[in-house]
């Protein structure tokens, strides 16, 4: 009997709701949201000239809350907004790298999404008003032993190859999804840091079935007698956790464009090089101008896209990373064309679980993380390749290395030099075990 006729094939869904809410008030840091059945909206305003330092943000290591309180001025104009549209607060936070406030808030009943989002954006005191969005993820975990042959199956050789030129050593990953498992040997010595944009948590240990799936692809250790090897096992991980799991053993989680947002403004005021969105869904106009700020300075984006239907954003974004699984029947609705594209082969993935465990996972989730970490080995190596050269050396990696069943017309070393084929020798080789001499 096969290995596959022992899995249990669980497919879930990893929902995360961007949302986009409106209120009464200046919305208080942290204050925790309510559950409304009335639409809810994001609302921004430009801040004041002034800014008065959040004493208890600069010392609370568990939660990012921005570097500033908003300022006496833009409190009291969104009081006034407030009074006017009869809007109540929910929570807020500055977004440090666009300079504005931004609220959720809670509509008054009985209004019309569109026709009240275009009176506030009209409003010459508000800066953008946006509606609630619904996102998902597609990870799909099956159980089975972790057996490290089966890991990578006949590309296991190819990945010690790239390993041979890079192991990710100095980048800085960004994983915007659940928490993960902190705590978990392959992973407890790639955390660089861990923050919650959840209002109202705090870091937990096991606290995210998807998360740690996704870390371990990208970077779980190697060389230490323990299971698997991440493809990018030298990479430093930063776990934002912007995502909700729902229910302590399912891979189903929520999150709102208000925590994704504060993930992502986090990331880009820390410089991390890339950032990992295993995520899908409609455009959202305060998420995309966040991705393009990220871009304009010079960081990475690996999205998740699932190649059909209009739940494929942020990965159609310009200048992001589109992922997407193989084989597949994709058809692009997108106005645009998107240039930077990767295609992932569709296969089983064993990374790591939570409690110290190891599980098989697939999706266009999985895929993205797979991207990552080959992003990693790439940045690693040189880190002047242009955008389309780097998305043209990921392709090759996946199409000649880790698509399962493909004969290798070239070895790994042949394949890897393409990394230089266009800017010259990259910036440092690892030694022969996969580390950093």
């Amino acid at each position: 009997m096969s290995l596959r006729s022992h899995t249990r094939l669980f497919r879930g869904t990893l929902l995360l709701v961007f949302c986009l809410c409106a209120c009464q008030g200046l919305p208080e840091p942290g204050s925790r949201p309510t559950a409304v059945p009335a639409p809810q909206i994001l609302v921004t305003v430009t801040l004041g000239e002034t800014h008065e330092a959040g004493l208890l943000d600069a010392f609370n290591s568990s939660s990012y809350r921005g570097r500033y309180d908003a300022p006496l001025s833009t409190r009291q104009q969104l009081q006034r907004v407030a009074r006017d549209y009869g809007i109540t607060g929910q929570t807020g936070w500055v977004i440090e790298s666009l300079g504005v406030y931004c609220g959720l808030y809670d509509m008054p009943p009985d209004e019309e999404v569109e026709e009240f989002l275009d009176r506030l954006t009209a409003d010459p005191r508000v800066e953008s008003a946006q509606r609630l969005e619904q996102y998902s993820t597609r990870a799909t975990p099956t159980y089975n032993d972790p057996y490290f042959n089966l890991q990578y199956g006949n590309a296991r050789d190819f990945v010690l190859g790239l390993h041979q030129r890079a192991t990710g050593l100095g980048v800085d990953v960004a994983i915007i999804d659940t928490g993960l498992d902190a705590r978990h040997p392959e992973l407890r010595h790639q955390i660089a840091s861990e923050e919650v944009f959840l209002v109202g948590e705090a870091v937990t240990p096991d606290s995210g079935i998807h998360g740690t799936a996704v870390a371990g692809v990208i970077a779980a250790r190697a060389n230490n007698k323990l299971g698997i090897v991440g493809l990018a096992p030298d990479a430093r991980i930063h776990s934002l956790r912007a995502c909700r799991q729902v229910g302590s053993h399912s891979s189903l989680a929520e999150c709102d464009s208000f925590t994704v947002a504060r993930a992502i403004d986090f990331a880009i005021n820390r410089q991390l090089d890339i950032i990992n969105l295993s995520l899908s869904g409609p455009p959202d106009p305060l998420v995309a101008r966040l991705v393009a700020v990220a871009l304009d300075r010079g960081q990475l984006i690996a999205a998740a896209d699932p190649g059909q239907g209009q739940q494929r954003y942020p990965a159609l974004l310009p200048g992001v990373i589109a992922v997407r699984e193989e084989p597949g029947e994709y058809i692009d609705h997108a106005p645009e064309r998107k240039a930077l594209v990767v295609r992932a082969p569709l296969t089983e993935v064993l990374s790591t679980g939570p409690g110290g465990g190891y599980d098989y996972y697939s999706g266009s989730s999985m895929a993205t993380a797979l991207v990552t970490g080959l992003t990693a080995l790439s940045l690693e190596s040189e880190s002047r390749l242009s955008a389309e050269h780097r998305t043209n050396w990921l392709n090759r990696m996946l199409r000649q290395g880790l698509r399962p069943g493909v004969a290798k017309q070239d070895g790994p070393d042949t394949a890897t030099n393409e990394l230089t084929e266009h800017v010259g020798p990259g910036r440092r080789f690892a030694g022969q075990d996969g580390h950093a001499p």
